[in-house]
């Protein structure tokens, strides 16, 4: 359960991540590489992060039902 929680808690902040890069972008404070790289990172992580948080769940449940 503490990792699931900590799954959240990071999702959660790559998600804070992907505002703070388009706010960074409207006042040209990042290149436009620099942005492609780190959000197709993110997007990476996105992509990873799901099916992990539902593999946790999955091993939580009882298998006698």
């Amino acid at each position: 359960a503490e990792n699931k929680n900590f799954c959240y808690y990071s999702r959660g902040s790559a998600f804070e991540t992907l505002t703070a890069i388009k706010k960074a972008k409207e006042r040209n404070l990042i290149a436009d590489n620099e942005i492609l790289v780190l959000t197709a990172r993110l997007n990476y992580y996105f992509k990873l992060i799901g099916p992990y948080i539902r593999s946790i769940g999955q091993n939580d449940e009882d298998p006698v039902k």
